[in-house]
């Protein structure tokens, strides 16, 4: 099959950031053990070959231990690895991306939080999109692997800038508890943790589990200086306070051209005006508002845990296995009520002092504020075998992930809603001239709920195996190579008052549209660790030499596949006092499901 031209095109873009030649000054390396792992070889992020554990290897990989993650005040992993000079750019948190629903990400190298793959336990996590890192129960964590390039030609799509591998505790035995509590100084922000990990072995049998519960209140804007408003003079910045609009309300009276504002001064909070005289020029030195949102910090509540358990069947040969873990978010963003701006006002309404039909615009300050509450349930399960047999390692695997995220949008202004009830001629008619004095009555209805629920699925078969093939003088030829087969689904959907969304809601103006859509993916691969040159003693300037290559084909069933290549090599000095490394690897990016399938949209400017 052929590689799409825009595929082709964005692989040759990225081909150029993670081909380098890299020199480092550097102790031999010290690693976590994977899963299953003898007490001599462990199996590190970035290949598939088991290595002696005092090996470093010709990639750039950090490893990070429980120890350094229990050393720091991260509430989560996500707080852990923001703090990482490789994790830099925007890497978005679940206190300020709310249009992820409060995802948490890692961006390595700043290329971009989509192109870092995310493992847990050497398997893909997540779905296609960004994975959200906060959904690992940080008691759970025994230690994470960083590959700091492209690891494509062993994991696939999306390891372009690197990748994350998290790994899980197992083999645990005891049982701790974890308790935390904090607190911002100038108040809000209180955050409270509890968790428990637990762990027994029987034998051949172990199984290991966490669990932990954590609530965050949050803060506002008001309630700090700096972003009470945004007038930022004071602090040596500008005035962003919106200039067209006044609190609580502003006019555009057509027959005289003029735009006034209710004089607060005459018109006390929850009074209402009795004539035009009470109303006042607008300035937009004296009269800005700050429009900004309420909350800086969202309130965050979630539950979460994880599970390891092993069999060991057969002594060295036969394995069984399951792993997984479980979150629960729920999380809740604010903004302030929509500002309507030219909402129509008749002269019949019983409350306009005016004598002719003007546009208003107001700040409802009487309702509670605009709030989007997502629901995020991540599940990811993993079982299989592993084992030896005939010095050949296999490991063969199903993992299931599934992430579903119920969205509520509720008390935002529908402005055609809002124009009807100030078109009404009775006592039940909007008032947009008081100081917020609009009972219960009149604010009924002006405002609809939003609701959607999405659904991101992937299925995974992995077969996998390595070993040695053969000896040389310099050590033995290692290879690894497998099979992955993905099966991928994606949908959202969304009910009536989001369908049409462009006359429902004054903040969501564009209309949404249902998506869904599937794929699956086939993929193999092959590495071979090749050792060169190896001194055999202490003393020897060039100490040892090795090369690593490795390969991988994926077919994707919605548009063609890719076939992606890597060489590394390194080279020991004064016994590995000195190691420099040099590697060339090929990535790519495939575009999501979701990516394929969601409409196309149009931003329409609105005349005047």
């Amino acid at each position: 099959m052929t590689v799409p031209s825009t595929l082709k095109s964005q692989r040759a873009a990225l081909l150029a950031t993670t081909a380098f030649l890299s020199f480092s000054f550097t102790a031999p390396g010290v690693y976590a053990q994977g899963a299953g792992d003898s007490d001599d070889s462990i199996v590190v992020v970035g290949t598939r070959i088991e290595r002696n554990a005092e090996d470093t290897t010709a990639q750039p990989i950090q490893v990070l231990s429980e120890a350094q993650f229990n050393a720091t005040p991260a509430e989560s992993v996500a707080d852990f690895l923001r703090e990482l000079p490789v994790n830099n750019g925007f890497s978005s948190s679940n206190f300020n991306n709310e249009y992820a629903g409060g995802n948490s990400s890692i961006n390595l190298r700043g290329v971009g939080p989509q192109f870092t793959l995310v493992l847990v336990n050497g398997r893909r996590f997540g779905g296609e999109g960004v994975p959200d890192i906060g959904a690992i129960p940080p008691e759970a964590v025994a230690s994470v692997e960083i590959l700091k390039t492209g690891g494509s030609s062993v994991y696939g799509s999306d390891a372009v800038a690197g990748v994350v591998n998290i790994r899980l505790k197992e083999d645990f035995e005891g049982l701790d508890f974890v308790t935390s509590y904090g607190a911002a100084t100038e108040g809000g922000g209180e955050t409270f943790r509890v968790g428990a990990v637990g762990g027994l072995s029987l034998g051949r049998l172990s199984v290991t589990g966490s669990i932990a519960y954590q609530d965050y209140d949050g803060f506002e804007r008001d309630d700090r200086e700096f972003t009470a408003s945004r007038d930022y003079r004071p602090f040596g910045g500008l005035d962003r306070r919106s200039g067209g609009i006044g609190d609580p309300n502003s006019f555009f009276i057509p027959s005289s051209g003029a735009v006034l504002t209710l004089d607060t001064g005459q018109v006390g909070a929850g009074e209402t005006p009795t004539n035009a005289s009470q109303f006042v020029p607008f300035s937009g030195e004296v009269n800005r508002f700050s429009t900004n949102e309420v909350g800086v910090a969202p309130p965050v509540e979630r539950i979460n845990g994880h599970w390891s358990i092993n069999f060991e069947a057969v002594e060295e040969v036969l394995n069984f296995y399951t792993d997984g873990y479980i979150d629960d978010r729920s999380q809740d963003f604010f903004a302030q009520v929509p500002l309507n701006f030219g909402i129509p006002v008749p002269a019949t309404n019983p409350f306009n002092p005016f004598g002719e039909d003007v546009f208003a615009a107001y700040v409802f300050n009487e309702l509670d504020f605009i709030t989007e509450t997502f629901d995020t349930l991540n599940f990811q399960v993993a079982a299989g075998v592993e084992g030896e047999i005939a010095g050949i390692n296999y490991d063969v695997s199903y993992t299931r992930f599934r992430q579903s995220v119920d969205r509520v949008y509720t008390n935002d202004i529908s402005p055609g809603l809002l124009a009807a009830a100030a078109a009404r001629t009775d006592a039940t008619a909007f008032n947009p001239f008081c100081n917020n004095c609009n009972t219960a009555e009149q604010l009924a209805g002006l405002s609809l709920v939003g609701q959607s629920d999405q659904l991101d699925q992937i299925e995974t078969i992995d077969v996998v195996f390595s070993g040695d093939i053969i000896d040389l003088w310099a050590g033995p030829i290692s290879f690894a190579a497998g099979y992955q087969y993905r099966d991928v689904n994606f949908e959202i959907n969304y009910n009536d008052v989001w369908l049409s969304g462009g006359t429902n809601f004054s903040w969501f103006s564009e209309d949404f549209e249902p998506n869904s859509g599937a794929r699956s993916v086939d993929a193999f691969f092959g590495e071979m660790l090749l050792p060169l040159y190896d001194a055999g003693g202490e003393g020897a300037v060039l100490s040892k030499v090795e090369a690593t290559v490795s390969v991988r084909h994926e077919d994707y069933s919605d548009f063609g596949g890719a076939t992606v290549f890597s060489a590394l090599g390194k080279a020991d000095l004064f016994d590995g006092a000195v190691i420099l490394r040099g590697s060339y690897s090929e990535s790519f990016r495939a575009p999501s499901v979701a990516a394929l399938t969601t409409p196309e949209q149009t931003l329409l400017e609105s005349g005047g």
